[in-house]
C-alpha cells in the first residue's frame, strides 16, 4: 500500500501544503535477532491539532507494514512517538512495504486543523474512524539485503560455464546477474580466480563489463528487473555510496567495485616486481 501525496477530501497534515505542520518519521534499519524483525519508529511532529487528539485517544498513529512476496498486511496502532514493532521473520520477505499514518479513532463532526492552506477557509470536516489524519514519507526494506551484500556487490555474480557459447554473454533476469563464459575461458577463469595475485585482475576482466552493463540497464529506468536482487543491491549501495547515478554507466560500475581497474594495475605491477626479483 503505497500512500504518497494525493488529494483528501479535507487537510491532512504531511500532504503536501495542506498543512503548515511535519509530520516526519525515522525510522531505524529493520533488525533481525533470528526470531523477529523488529522496526523501530520514532515520530516527530509540531501539528497542535493531531497532538491534541492523540493526547485525548480520538487519533492513533498507524504503521503499516505489507509484503506482497508473503501476502503479509497488517497494521498497529499506538499513541506513543515512540514504538518497536517485531514481526516473525518468517512473516516477511523480498521488499517490505511501511507507511506510517495516523488516522481518526473515533468519529469527529467538526474536524478542524490549525494552521491549514487557506484554501480550506473556515470550513469544518466530518471525519470518520479510520480517516487519515496526517501521513510520512512512504519507505521499504529488503529482507534480502544484509550490510554484507551492500558492501561486496559482487556477491550478486555468478559465473557459469557456458554450453556451446564462443563468448561472455551476461543474463541480467535472475536474483543475481549470470556471467557465463565459453568452456575453456571458464576453465581459465577458474584457474586463476584463485590465485591472490590474479583474482583482482581476473574480476575487473569479468565483473567490471558485466556490472557496466547491468548499470546502464537501472540508469534506463526500466522497471523489468526491479524485483531482481542485483537490481535492490545496487540501488542500495548507489544510496549508501550518494553515487550519482548520472554519471556514464562505466563511471558508475568503476565506483561500485572501488575502482577496479586501478587495483588490478596494481596487482599487475606487483607480479612484475616479483618476476623481476627473482
Amino acid at each position: 500500500m503505497k500512500i504518497k501525496t494525493r488529494a483528501f477530501p479535507h487537510p491532512v497534515v504531511g500532504n503536501g501544503d495542506d498543512v503548515d505542520a511535519e509530520f516526519q518519521v525515522a525510522i531505524d534499519p529493520p533488525t533481525a535477532d533470528g526470531t523477529n524483525y523488529a522496526i523501530a519508529i520514532d515520530i516527530l511532529t509540531n501539528a497542535e491539532t493531531l497532538k491534541q487528539l492523540i493526547k485525548q485517544k480520538k487519533a492513533v498513529f498507524s504503521l503499516h507494514v505489507e509484503c506482497s512476496s508473503t501476502m503479509y498486511r497488517k497494521h498497529f496502532d499506538f499513541t506513543t512517538y515512540k514504538k518497536t514493532v517485531r514481526i516473525p521473520v518468517d512473516h516477511l520477505a523480498g521488499v517490505v512495504e511501511i507507511n506510517v499514518v495516523a488516522r481518526a479513532k473515533k468519529s469527529i463532526p467538526q474536524y478542524k486543523v490549525k494552521r491549514s492552506h487557506a484554501d480550506f477557509g473556515a470550513a469544518k470536516f466530518r471525519i470518520d474512524p479510520g480517516d487519515i489524519l496526517a501521513l510520512a514519507e512512504y519507505r521499504t526494506f529488503d529482507t534480502d539485503i544484509d550490510d554484507n551484500a551492500i558492501e561486496q556487490v559482487s556477491s550478486v555474480f555468478e559465473v557459469r560455464p557456458s554450453e556451446d557459447g564462443t563468448i561472455m554473454q551476461v543474463e541480467l533476469g535472475r536474483d543475481v546477474i549470470r556471467i557465463t563464459l565459453p568452456k575453456g575461458d571458464f576453465d581459465s577463469y577458474k584457474a586463476l580466480r584463485n590465485s591472490t595475485a590474479m583474482a583482482t585482475i581476473v574480476n575487473s576482466s569479468v565483473v567490471l563489463p558485466a556490472l557496466t552493463e547491468a548499470v546502464a540497464t537501472v540508469k534506463s529506468a526500466s522497471e523489468e528487473f526491479e524485483d531482481n536482487l542485483w537490481c535492490r543491491v545496487i540501488r542500495r549501495k548507489l544510496e549508501s555510496e550518494s553515487i550519482d547515478l548520472e554519471q556514464p554507466a562505466l563511471e558508475v560500475a568503476q565506483h561500485l567495485l572501488e575502482h577496479p581497474l586501478r587495483r588490478s594495475l596494481e596487482s599487475g605491477v606487483v607480479m612484475l616486481e616479483d618476476v623481476n626479483n627473482v
